[in-house]
């Protein structure tokens, strides 16, 4: 029985669980589905490296790490990870692998059977990846105020949100809009974790002041 994260993933929903960007960075985190081959388990997360960086398990095949699309939609995420497709894959994998000593550190080595298997399931995460039903549409806050009228089709709240007496109003407003996560990714995460989601604020009203300055 191979265990995965698959109900975390599905609780997500149609928001993109991996989605990190950290700011002033120009791309986000990268996202994996991450497989330990000992024991047979699939983790889906991401990466707080910046870079190119791995952690030494994954760099000598201890771990297997197959990257997806940051914006892959949680309820995506969570039918790879119950693929039968998929499983069959693994399970082919973790039969073929072997922990062996180099010379060196310790590797991880696979037969030719489980090496075309991870080969197949590399295509058919890519190919999840491009679907583009399988992904998030990702907006920061600020492009997302700037887009909100022709996306949305709510220029009256934008007319609302800019015509507001003061700064305090605004950021009222601001933070509802925030609260009722209207299609909003931002760096650093989603509008659902406090902290992500006083960024998502701050974003917006830097929007309002620009505005407001150029009137």
């Amino acid at each position: 029985m191979i265990e995965s994260n698959a109900k975390e993933m599905r609780d997500a929903g149609r928001t993109a669980p991996l989605f990190h960007q950290y700011p002033q960075q120009c791309q986000a985190q990268d996202a994996y589905i991450q497989l330990d081959p000992e024991d047979g388990t699939l983790h889906a997360d991401w990466s707080g490296e910046i870079g190119n960086g791995v952690p030494s398990d994954v760099w000598h095949g201890l771990s297997r790490r197959y990257y997806i699309a940051p914006s892959l939609k949680g309820e995506a995420i969570a039918d790879l990870l119950e693929d039968s497709d998929l499983l069959g894959l693994v399970a082919r994998i973790c039969a073929g692998y072997e922990e062996t000593w180099d010379g060196s550190n310790n590797v991880g080595t696979l037969t030719d059977d489980a090496q075309d298997a991870e080969d197949d399931l590399k295509r058919l995460l890519d190919a999840a990846s491009c679907n583009s039903s399988n992904l998030s549409v990702i907006w920061t806050a600020r492009d997302w105020f700037f887009n909100l009228a022709s996306v949305s089709g709510t220029a009256e709240e934008i007319i609302g949100f800019l015509d507001a007496e003061d700064r305090d109003q605004a950021e009222t407003i601001a933070a509802e809009w925030v609260d009722d996560q209207i299609g909003l990714a931002i760096a650093g995460g989603h509008a659902d974790d406090i902290e992500d989601a006083e960024d998502a604020v701050g974003d917006l009203m830097e929007a309002w002041d620009d505005a407001k300055d150029g009137e």
